[in-house]
């Protein structure tokens, strides 16, 4: 793959931090400048590029994602299932609670801010606001927005806002 025949905006940045190395001799540091990224994105480009040939320069996704996990994203839906299974309809559960059966399911301890970037991104909600011990979460069958303060301007009608 050529500089001329990149298709994304992606693949030609790869292909001109090859190009710029082979036909103009630039260090990846001037290169990574350039091109806004940094130094060693440019040196992992052209080793792939050297390595695996023009295939490298069409990216195949080997960087992101979540490397770290400890559940995929289907054993944390079904692990959640199981959560809301356990206790009554719409329930508020407490983080602690939640945290326990997740150090059980995984078999060693996390942190509670583990629990809450789960809850968050299976569209649970915190429903108590600022620094506490505990948090309080829902599942997120009723609209946010829809709780007790919903109707404020119909209570605060002197507000005038």
């Amino acid at each position: 793959m050529l500089v001329n025949e990149s298709i994304t905006c992606s693949c030609y940045r790869r292909a001109l931090a090859v190009w710029m190395r082979v036909a103009l001799g630039m260090p990846s540091h001037e290169i990574a400048r350039i091109l806004d990224c940094s130094p060693e994105t440019v040196r992992e480009i052209q080793r792939r590029f050297f390595r695996e040939g023009a295939v490298a320069l069409q990216g195949s996704g080997r960087w992101g994602g979540r490397r770290r996990a400890n559940m995929t994203k289907e054993a944390e839906r079904e692990f959640l299932s199981k959560v809301l299974e356990e206790t009554r309809p719409n329930a508020v559960i407490d983080a602690r609670f939640i945290q326990e059966a997740y150090e059980k399911r995984v078999g060693h301890a996390v942190r509670d801010t583990v629990v809450y970037r789960l809850l968050r991104r299976h569209g649970w909600r915190r429903l108590t606001e600022g620094r506490v011990l505990t948090a309080l979460w829902a599942a997120s069958r009723v609209p946010k927005g829809s709780g007790p303060a919903a109707n404020w301007q119909d209570a605060w009608p002197a507000a005038g806002l």
